[in-house]
C-alpha cells in the first residue's frame, strides 16, 4: 500500500505542483488539511483494500499540498524583513512536532488495548481542529509585497500568532 501511494506521489508531483500554482499556496494548505482529515477518516471507518488504498493516497497528495505552509512562512517573513528568522521558527516547530510524536508514540499503544478507535477518534478531532486552524493564516499577496495591503496585519505580536498556529 504504500508502495502504491508513493508511486502515484511520486508520478502525480508534476500536476500537484500545477494544481499548487493554480490554486494558490495558501489553498494548498486548507487543501492538503482536508485531505489529511480524509486520510485519517477512511482509515477508521474501512473496512477493505481499496478504502485503505485510497485513505494511503489521500494522505500523500494532503502531504504534497499541506508543504506549502512553508512557503507561506518564507514569504510572510520576507515581507517582514525578517527572513533570517526561518530556521528558528523552523527548528521550533520540527522540535515541538518531534515532541508531540514522541509522547503519541508513548501512549498510543496503552489507548489501543483500552479501544483501537480512541487513538482514532483523538486523530481525527486533531485534524479537524487543523482545518478550523487554517483559517487562521494568511498569505502575503504575491504582486510586490505592498506594505499598505489592508488585509495583512503587520504588528508582531499577530504575527507570531499566526506563526504559532502553522506550527501546531
Amino acid at each position: 500500500m504504500d508502495a502504491i501511494s508513493t508511486i502515484v506521489g511520486i508520478i502525480f508531483q508534476i500536476i500537484l505542483v500545477k494544481i499548487v500554482r493554480k490554486i494558490g499556496n495558501l489553498n494548498s494548505v486548507k487543501l492538503g488539511v482536508t485531505l489529511l482529515f480524509v486520510s485519517v477518516l477512511l482509515n477508521t471507518i474501512s473496512t477493505n483494500y481499496i478504502g485503505f488504498l485510497i485513505a494511503e493516497l489521500c494522505y500523500v497528495i494532503g502531504f504534497v499540498f499541506k508543504h506549502m505552509d512553508n512557503v507561506i512562512l518564507i514569504k510572510n517573513l520576507k515581507y517582514l524583513n525578517r527572513s533570517e528568522e526561518y530556521i528558528n521558527y523552523q527548528t521550533k516547530g520540527s522540535t515541538i512536532y518531534s515532541l508531540i510524536t514522541l509522547f503519541i508514540s508513548i501512549i498510543s499503544g496503552f489507548m489501543f488495548n483500552i479501544n483501537p478507535y480512541i487513538p482514532m477518534i483523538i486523530c481525527l478531532i486533531v485534524c479537524f481542529i487543523n482545518i478550523i486552524l487554517t483559517s487562521c493564516i494568511y498569505e502575503v499577496p504575491s504582486k510586490k509585497y505592498e506594505k499598505d495591503d489592508s488585509r495583512i496585519n503587520t504588528s508582531i505580536k499577530d504575527f507570531n500568532k499566526k506563526i504559532l498556529l502553522m506550527i501546531l
